[in-house]
């Protein structure tokens, strides 16, 4: 006894071989992107790298609202970054770092380059992320390849670099009503001849203060913060090529609010301070990166002059 008659029967099995036909369409569609990485000085995927890396594109920390070394502590198993006293940029991977009570200018146990380059001062760390095409975040000892300074890891910063192809930009303004928050970033590439490219970049963020001194009136935890880089592409004929960057930081605050333990003041907010407390700073990174072709290998130079300038008040 036939409970359903055979027409039910071509309908199903129709419905099914037309299901399983759009599943197998939707699956050839799916591709995975192949992500490269520089974690052992040279370009290879990530999946061909021995080692523990994260990886972030300049999109990921878009979509992430992740515009300082600060935020990479939320997506980047085992680093933590912190500022400490307001001023100086605490890096470790694994627990493996700079200790809080380092002076400002102890050398740290976590290396940072920005395009190949070592970046010696703490104080460079605090400038917002600018045209980034994607981070590396090396855990583990990495002295083979790095140097001294990377006990605890490496953060490989590859900042985009300028194209001779076309010209192209893009701006955005984050603007905020508590404590008149503003966020200003842009960018632009432009091709300058068929063999010269520069790309520029520029980031301002301002806020006023989230902690009120009751003694003096003075709010705390304000800022005033200005990022510029300029990259200068050469292209020098066959396969030799020559690129040359300045970066630029500059911040202005009246600093960091730390209050004391005995300090009895009502709010996580309010303290009581009778000093006037100020924090100023200016970065400056030189940086060349040439490569040449030399048949046998491709032989690469990089140099950097690196500078700072701060002026710091605090009881």
């Amino acid at each position: 006894m036939n409970v359903f008659p055979n027409s039910y029967f071509k309908i199903l099995s129709s419905f099914f071989f037309l299901l399983s036909f759009s599943s197998t369409q939707i699956l050839a569609e799916v591709t995975l992107e192949e992500i490269i990485v520089v974690a052992e000085k040279r370009n290879e995927s990530l999946q061909d790298v021995s080692q523990a890396i994260t990886a972030l594109s300049g999109s990921d920390l878009d979509k992430k609202n992740i515009s300082s070394f600060v935020g990479l502590s939320a997506i980047a198993p085992g680093l933590t970054v912190a500022k400490n006293e307001g001023y100086k940029t605490v890096i470790s991977i694994r627990g493996v770092g700079n200790e809080t009570n380092q002076n400002a200018i102890a050398a740290p146990s976590v290396a940072f380059h920005m395009d190949g380059i070592f970046v010696a001062s703490p104080f460079s760390l605090q400038t917002d992320f600018m045209d980034v095409e994607r981070i590396e975040v090396l855990r583990g000892p990495q002295g083979t390849l790095f140097g001294q300074n990377s006990t605890g890891g490496a953060i490989n910063v590859i900042t985009k670099a300028p194209s001779v192809d076309d010209f192209s930009g893009k701006a955005d303004l984050t603007l905020g009503s508590d404590y008149d928050y503003t966020k200003f970033r842009a960018t632009v590439n432009i091709p300058v001849s068929d063999s010269v490219a520069t790309r520029i970049a520029m980031s301002s963020t301002k806020h006023d203060g989230f902690t009120e001194n009751v003694f003096n009136g003075q709010d705390l935890d304000d800022a005033d913060q200005l990022s510029i880089r300029s990259d200068w592409f050469f292209d020098l004929g066959g396969a030799n090529t020559l690129r040359v960057f300045g970066q630029y930081f500059e911040a202005e605050s009246n600093g960091a609010a730390i209050k004391g333990f005995y300090d009895t003041t009502p709010g996580e907010r309010r303290l009581s301070q009778n000093t006037l407390s100020a924090y100023e700073l200016e970065s400056t990174i030189l940086g060349a990166i040439a490569e040449f072709d030399l048949s046998v290998g491709v032989l690469k130079v990089l140099a950097s002059s690196q500078s700072d300038d701060i002026y710091v008040i605090r009881d």
